[in-house]
């Protein structure tokens, strides 16, 4: 075990980094298995992008980086959350200078850079999930009750619908459709399970007669299928078409021209036109209407992090993390400066924290200002 806390946190950079020894790996290791807090600190460290650019480094005074700076400690699934102990930040700041990380708390706080804030400027119109049935009823979910409709009893209690219905040879064809900041999830009448994304909607029927059970996706859902090799489970998509027996995985199709499927558990196949690809656990298919498939292995975490609120970026360019805060936050977003749809980031953006959060880390780490103007976010490079 590693007791010298210098020598932990330069360890984690090295090891996080790949220049760490055969020895110090083993120790490092340890030390994250027996010690909650550098366990946190780790997942952090991994998590979040060190700005080491040297235009970046040498804007930093140095005797006063630390203190207009503080590190978030998030747990990997979300479920603890804590604060970094102060004693990390000399260290930190001492073993990589001009390496800030970035905390809205401090930030906001500091004299210096009081800002006004962006969610205040923010009112979207109400929120509602909505059911449209094939005779045009439309339900709202929103609301926790019971609906009895013909033959059929939908259970909704907010954020999750279920439903009974007597077993029929008709096709009745359904609409859930998902709006802008929320996520709902969808039991089916063969026991699978749907979450849907914000910004999403599944047409489903509410039972499966056929040789087969088929859903149609627009936006981001995770699929986990009950498992019924007599009727495979199909979702369509604009560009592909998905084949499970029983399985788990992950579809987002936000972008107009592409279709990304992520195997967690099983087996899927997936086709587009005359192509066809297997996938195995661990594995993304991405379909692109100009470059056909190509498959990936992917990090399981980063693609269904935002079943839990939240959305990681590696190395990621602002154009497209910006995409992420209309379906969240229920904003626009033009850029003033397209010079800074270029610029690179990692890290992550919480759903239940405030925007402002993030375009605090944003000015800070990079010198991306914004401000709000007719319910538009304005981004610019300052």
């Amino acid at each position: 075990m590693i007791n010298d806390k210098e020598h932990i946190f330069i360890l984690l950079l090295e090891y996080i980094e790949g220049t760490i020894s055969d020895g110090d790996r083993a120790n490092v290791l340890d030390a994250i298995k027996e010690n909650n807090e550098i366990a946190l600190l780790y997942e952090e460290l991994k998590a979040f992008h060190f700005q080491k650019g040297e235009a970046f480094s040498n804007q930093i005074n140095e005797d006063k980086a630390w203190q207009n700076t503080l590190f978030q400690i998030n747990d990997r699934n979300h479920r603890v959350k804590t604060k970094m102990s102060t004693w990390w930040l000399p260290i930190a700041a001492a073993a990589f200078l001009g390496v800030v990380f970035v905390s809205y708390k401090l930030f906001i706080n500091s004299p210096e850079n009081k800002v006004d804030t962006i969610s205040k400027y923010i009112k979207p119109a109400p929120l509602v999930v909505t059911l449209a049935l094939a005779n045009g009823t439309k339900l709202d979910l929103s609301r926790k009750e019971t609906i009895v409709i013909g033959n059929k009893q939908l259970n909704s209690n907010g954020q999750q619908l279920n439903y009974k219905t007597v077993e029929n040879n008709i096709q009745e064809w359904s609409t859930l459709t998902v709006p802008k900041v929320l996520d709902y999830k969808l039991v089916l009448a063969d026991g699978t399970q749907v979450w849907l994304n914000s910004s999403s909607n599944i047409r489903f029927p509410f039972t499966f007669p056929g040789n087969t059970r088929e859903v149609y996706l627009h936006g981001e859902a995770f699929f986990k299928v009950s498992k019924n090799a007599q009727k495979p489970f199909i979702v369509h998509t604009e560009h592909t078409d998905i084949t499970v027996l029983g399985t788990s995985f992950n579809v987002n199709t936000y972008n107009a021209d592409r279709a990304e499927t992520s195997l967690i558990e099983g087996s899927v196949k997936t086709t587009a036109n005359d192509n066809e690809i297997l996938l195995k656990p661990g594995f993304q298919a991405v379909y692109e209407e100009k470059g056909g498939f190509s498959v990936f292995k992917f990090d399981q975490d980063d693609v269904t992090s935002w079943l839990h609120g939240v959305f990681y970026f590696h190395d990621t360019k602002l154009e497209q993390i910006a995409r992420v805060l209309p379906r969240w936050f229920a904003v626009d977003v033009v850029f003033d400066d397209q010079s800074a749809k270029a610029l690179s980031f990692s890290g992550a953006i919480e759903k239940n924290k405030s925007l402002d959060t993030f375009l605090a880390n944003l000015k800070a780490t990079a010198g991306v200002d914004s401000y709000f103007k007719a319910n538009t976010l304005h981004l610019k490079a300052n």
